[in-house]
């Protein structure tokens, strides 16, 4: 009785198979296209909006990277700028210390207008504006000590403004 039994399901599992007896359903195949030497194929990608978001954050997060470390780079020349101008009192350390500040500070205002209020990137960078503004005032201190030739001009009120 087992036997029979067994015969049964097995009978069953095989003609329940949706794929037992019907065709291949697989496309026929097509020609390959042809490239071109030195052209690339177009490929069609399917991705989502969540994808294409997704991918915009991670490409706005390395913008932004890139931007801040090319801001603080030329902030930490202005402060070896500055520091040269504190050993040696030339005063053209201290114009090439405000010039890099300034440019940092354009830089960073940039970086803050190009981020939304609410992440904490924009704030990152307010703050980093600030300080360099910071830094800029306490280099005009110090042209203010010298001949009234090599006062150093005022940054962009608009750059240095909370």
């Amino acid at each position: 009785m087992t036997n029979k039994l067994c015969i049964f399901l097995l009978f069953v599992s095989l003609f329940s198979n949706p794929l037992i007896g019907q065709e291949n359903t697989r496309p026929a195949a097509q020609k390959p296209k042809t490239i071109r030497p030195g052209t690339t194929p177009t490929q069609k990608t399917n991705t989502t909006k969540v994808q294409k978001s997704v991918k915009e954050k991670q490409h706005e997060l390395v913008r932004f990277n890139t931007r801040m470390q090319n801001s603080l780079k030329e902030i930490k020349w202005s402060k070896t700028y500055y520091r040269s101008f504190k050993r040696t009192h030339e005063v053209n350390y201290l114009k090439l210390s405000a010039s890099q500040c300034q440019k940092a500070i354009q830089s960073l205002n940039k970086t803050q207008s190009l981020l939304p209020r609410t992440t904490r990137f924009h704030h990152v960078a307010k703050n980093t504006k600030h300080q360099a503004c910071e830094f800029f005032k306490r280099l005009q201190h110090e042209s203010f000590q010298l001949p009234p030739r090599h006062y150093l001009r005022d940054a962009n009120k608009a750059y240095c403004t909370n």
